[in-house]
């Protein structure tokens, strides 16, 4: 690993740092969750984290690309979608509290593309003070 600070890096240069096997996307996506786990409980940025469904695609994109299977720039990389888009399976309030326990049937396409790039999905950010009262 160098010495650069994956979580201040560009998504260009941890992309680069992946394809390169310098960072592990496993590592990545276990310090993007830690940080989110120790600030978001003042900045509140988030609705919803996927840990656990982030840990596993990032696995799987390690695996990948260690088996010379690297599909591209976004590869291994973590991403999170504002609550606007929707995610199968995985709650999407659009900043209503009444839909706070929604789960779309259908993923938006941006979701669906980052995933096909092997993208490592693990977050859904908040929309203005909405996220106060969605938790």
């Amino acid at each position: 690993m160098t010495g650069i600070d994956p979580l201040q890096d560009t998504i260009a240069g941890v992309g680069q740092l992946i394809k390169g096997r310098e960072l592990s996307p496993v590592e990545l996506t276990k310090a993007c969750i830690r940080q989110a786990e120790r600030v978001d409980p003042a900045l509140k940025a988030f609705t919803t984290l996927c840990a656990e469904y982030a840990m596993t695609r990032a696995r799987q994109a390690e695996a990948e690309i260690a088996g010379g299977n690297y599909r591209g720039p976004l590869h291994g990389v973590p991403y999170t979608l504002k609550d606007v888009i929707a995610t199968s399976e995985v709650r999407t309030t659009w900043g209503n509290p009444r839909e706070i326990d929604f789960k779309p049937e259908k993923s938006a396409t941006v979701h669906n593309l980052l995933e096909e790039e092997g993208a490592s999905f693990w977050a859904k950010s908040t929309l203005t003070s909405a996220g106060e009262r969605l938790r």
